[in-house]
Parts: structure tokens; sequence; C-alpha cells
């Protein structure tokens, strides 16, 4: 529970643009999840009211909750599932579906630690070189 998400930006080259790189999809774009076990209660586990601080370094600067989600990620959860549903599409077993982020965005750099606090549910931890 609780993954790490890093997004990044894809970029293309475009004729007649004065740039020679623009974004063609940007936001969340995903480069890599790190997906910790899954928690056995969740069940009984009130998402929206999940705490998570992400700390670079050590300092924590940013912090945010599942409530961020579309006020519970559950809420994204069964949206995705009637969305594919209406078009005879369903989950399966065993597909990882990532509803959103309770935190927001923060930039790092090369060298940086970053780390993603969830509590009692563990923490996630990313290195960049």
């Amino acid at each position: 529970f609780g993954p790490l998400g890093m997004s990044g930006t894809q970029m293309m080259r475009g004729d007649g643009w004065k740039s020679d790189l623009v974004p063609v999809f940007d936001d969340d774009l995903k480069v890599v999840d790190d997906l910790s076990p899954p928690a056995d209660d969740w069940r009984a586990l009130d998402l929206s009211r999940q705490a998570v601080t992400i700390k670079v370094n050590g300092a924590a600067v940013e912090e945010g909750s599942g409530a961020n989600v579309l006020g519970d990620p559950a809420n994204a959860l069964v949206w995705l599932a009637n969305e594919l549903s209406a078009r005879g599409i369903g989950l399966k077993a065993g597909q990882v579906v990532s509803t959103g982020s309770a935190a927001n965005v923060v930039k790092v750099n090369p060298g940086d630690n970053v780390v993603a606090d969830f509590g009692d549910l563990g923490a996630a931890e990313a290195s960049f070189s």
C-alpha cells in the first residue's frame, strides 16, 4: 500500500514550433511505481483520512491525505470500474490501479533522496542519481 509514483514529461520534436522540444503529455506520465506489499486489513482502513508526508533529503516538503483523491481513493476506483464497465471492459484480479496522488508533486534533483511516509502503512523511498 502507498506506492511512490515518479512522473515525468514526454517531449517530442515538432515541425514549425519555435522550440525544438514541446511537452505532449504532461502531469502524470508514469515513469515507475514502487509497490509495497498489500495491507491485509485494507477494508478496515479509512483511506480518506490516511496521511502522507513527502520528505526530500530528510526535510518534510509536502503533506497530504487520501481526501485529496476525489474525497477518498475508493471514489476514484469506483469511478474507474463504472467507466470501464460502461465500455464493456472490466478490472481483473491482480491488476494494479493508481487512484491518484494524496500529495502534490515535488521537484527533485540528482542526488536527492525522497521518502513518502504513509504512517502505519509504511513508507516508499527513492534515490535519484
